[in-house]
């Protein structure tokens, strides 16, 4: 449906509504002057629908001043006055179409329409003044909401536009970071092995390609990111040879889960580079990843020469680093509040990462 047809058919909704309304009024006065003046139904009706049936009539125009001359901002006083200038107006426009269409009724007899009239301005100017002000008020009441839910939705529009760019950006950060990375570790093979350093910059072409391959995306399947990991540990490989290790371990589950890309990126160099390249006989990086009430639980581990003082913080997140800050702020971006991420020397030796975030997807997939 066209935006048009759907804005008409609220439109109609609407005034369906309205006129329930007012026909349900009409009802509930011919009831209530049955009652009072023991009436049969049909007369009770005659008396007691027009009131409602006017005011329905008259519905649009109080609408109109509403909307022309809100109840706020600067110009209150003078929307005031005239909604205190329109409602007696109102009332009396109302009363003269109630006089004249009873009289009508009554067998054509316009000459009762003067003592209708007073009649009605007797006992019912008071209660239709009051009538115009609910009108009114519904009417206001009904425009602040629509902007209140306007400027909610404009705001949570706007939030999201800052956070995509955001994470656009950190996650853009991040790709110079990993290639700078990975060509040193080219750049250190080829002098020693040529013939090895063509076969790691292949490798790393196809690396390259599979992370950019993303586009945009700020969620992939773990198992897509396990699978960088698994080439970028690959290449790394070929440099330290049997002093690099890896064990990546994921449930079924957890490899279906959502998470932001290249998340792990980061957190797998440190290992390497930070926890791994000092130590004479090399050392092992773990991975494991379980999904359990919910929620992914992924644990990072390596058995090397543990955090430097700048990667530690009081309560185990990190403090310093590029790769790390940017996890972190990831992490609040796309979970707030719905995350955990902590980092610490293991028990063992070596450092241990946590990230425990919700399985499905996050606020800006």
């Amino acid at each position: 449906m066209s935006r048009g047809g759907e804005h008409s058919l609220r439109a109609s909704w609407f005034w369906l509504a309205i006129g329930a309304a007012w026909l349900a009024w009409g009802i509930v006065n011919a009831s209530t002057v049955r009652m009072e003046a023991n009436l049969d139904w049909a007369t009770a009706f005659r008396y007691g629908l027009p009131d409602a049936l006017i005011w329905f009539a008259l519905t649009p125009l109080v609408l109109w001043l509403a909307r022309r001359f809100p109840i706020i901002g600067s110009g209150v006083w003078t929307a005031l006055l005239v909604h205190l200038v329109a409602a007696p107006a109102m009332a009396l426009l109302h009363s003269t179409i109630d006089a004249t269409l009873n009289s009508a009724l009554d067998r054509g007899n316009l000459s009762l329409v003067q003592p209708i009239f007073a009649h009605l301005i007797r006992y019912t100017l008071h209660q239709n003044v009051l009538t115009y002000f609910v009108v009114s008020g519904f009417a206001h009441y009904a425009a602040y909401s629509r902007r209140a839910l306007e400027q909610e939705k404009r705001t949570a529009e706007l939030e999201g536009q800052l956070t995509r760019a955001r994470l656009s950006g950190l996650r853009a950060q991040l790709r110079p970071h990993f290639l700078f990375n990975s060509l040193n570790t080219v750049s250190s093979m080829m002098g020693k092995d040529p013939e090895e350093g063509r076969k790691v910059i292949a490798r790393l072409g196809q690396l390259l390609r599979a992370s950019l391959d993303d586009g945009d995306r700020q969620l992939i399947p773990l198992s897509d990111e396990l699978d960088l990991i698994g080439a970028y540990l690959e290449i790394e490989q070929a440099r330290f040879r049997e002093r690099l290790r890896h064990r990546i371990q994921a449930s079924p589950e957890a490899l279906q889960a959502s998470v932001p890309a290249l998340l792990l990126q980061p957190l797998v160099e440190n290992a390497v580079h930070h926890g791994l390249s000092n130590k004479v006989d090399g050392g092992c990086v773990t991975i494991e990843a379980v999904k359990k009430d919910g929620r992914l639980r992924i644990e990072v581990r390596d058995d090397g020469s543990g955090l430097s003082a700048g990667l530690r913080a009081d309560n185990g997140a990190p403090s310093k680093g590029v790769g790390l800050a940017n996890i972190q702020a990831r992490l609040e971006a796309i979970y707030p509040d719905e995350h955990r991420f902590s980092i610490k020397n293991g028990a063992q030796g070596g450092a241990e990462v946590l990230i425990e975030i919700p399985a499905g997807a996050g606020k800006a997939s």
